[in-house]
């Protein structure tokens, strides 16, 4: 592996050097792109500090998001016309990661080439901004074409920081079994605890399965508490951490949950929904959000308290049953993929 990756893990990495290298090769969602404006912003992809900014074209740059001269924290910086200001000596970086300016220096002097940002890989993509530290990875990103399909109403909730890793959280979002147990505040109080038999699809980088699902028939999210509706459930999940779920409650009304879950360390992940929906679309967007929130704070209370915190990828560390085929396989592919436990 080229060493200008390998030393962009850290010192006090919670990632064994083996796993890292692993993660390291896929994209992962590291902010909203409207939550990047005018200022430098800080995020964390698997123990690696990573600023992002705009440069003067508007184009989204990330970096490592340390001063190559005295070690500042970069995104306590500002921007000025598209170049990142280091916060300590005021040195000047264009989005091409040069340096441009060392306000200490005499005018005239050169800048040397080796004050240079280190450039992280970066793309701006269904309303994500998307980093990959490592690019000799061969997954692409997820293409979730409905977000970019007029015909529906999309909308996204702030971003939820949980204390536990992105493999729980996918086990979780892609699981079945849990709602008539977990979810009795929102969307399953009293509806069917047994999950029918599912046919999973494997491809080479991701799983799909559908089922019909009961749960609480909601025209509208303040109505219909007390009658249930079979709903088609259909998953499609992208690896590393790209989650996709389908719903139609009927032949007419239909939802999507895009679920893009970054793994900041091995036991702390920032998670990013967004929705596409076809009705409700007269009803204020904010009640859908609470809703949908409270759903995710239903997942947190309880995934955020399971031991280990990290998926166990020997088989027989805990115990399956029939409605685990997805996490079955799910384990067996990121070992596949040279994940190690």
């Amino acid at each position: 592996m080229d060493q200008s990756i390998v030393s962009l893990r850290s010192r006090d990495c919670t990632f064994g050097e083996n796993n890292w290298s692993v993660l390291a090769k896929f994209w992962h969602p590291v902010a909203w792109s409207d939550e990047l404006t005018d200022a430098p912003l800080g995020r964390k992809l698997l123990d690696v500090a990573v600023v992002l900014f705009r440069d003067a074209e508007g184009r989204a740059v990330a970096a490592h998001d340390v001063c190559p001269h005295r070690g500042s924290l970069l995104s306590q910086g500002t921007t000025v016309g598209g170049e990142l200001v280091c916060p300590y000596h005021g040195m000047r970086y264009a989005g091409s990661g040069r340096c441009t300016m060392i306000p200490s220096n005499r005018a005239g002097v050169k800048i040397p080439d080796r004050l240079h940002l280190r450039l992280i890989e970066i793309a701006e993509h269904a309303n994500l901004i998307w980093v990959r530290l490592d690019s000799s990875g061969q997954v692409p990103l997820p293409e979730w074409r409905e977000l970019g399909n007029g015909d529906w109403q999309t909308y996204h909730l702030e971003p939820l920081v949980a204390k536990t890793s992105a493999t729980r959280i996918c086990e979780n979002f892609n699981d079945v079994a849990h709602f008539a147990f977990v979810h009795t505040g929102t969307f399953a109080n009293g509806v069917r605890e047994e999950v029918e038999a599912y046919e999973l699809v494997r491809s080479d980088y991701g799983l799909h399965q559908q089922l019909m699902i009961e749960q609480v028939d909601r025209v509208t999210l303040d109505s219909a508490a007390d009658r249930t509706t079979s709903a088609d459930y259909t998953y499609d999940f992208q690896f590393p951490f790209a989650n996709k779920m389908h719903i139609k409650f009927d032949a007419k009304r239909s939802q999507h949950i895009f679920g893009a879950v970054t793994p900041v360390s091995s036991n702390e992940s920032r998670l990013f929904m967004q929705f596409a929906r076809n009705y409700d679309l007269d009803q204020p967007i904010a009640d859908s959000l609470d809703f949908e929130r409270a759903v995710s704070m239903e997942d947190l209370r309880i995934i955020e308290k399971v031991t280990p915190v990290d998926v166990p990828l020997d088989l027989t560390e805990e115990f399956s049953v029939a409605a685990d085929k997805w996490s079955v396989a799910f384990r067996r592919q990121w070992r596949q993929f040279g994940l190690v436990q």
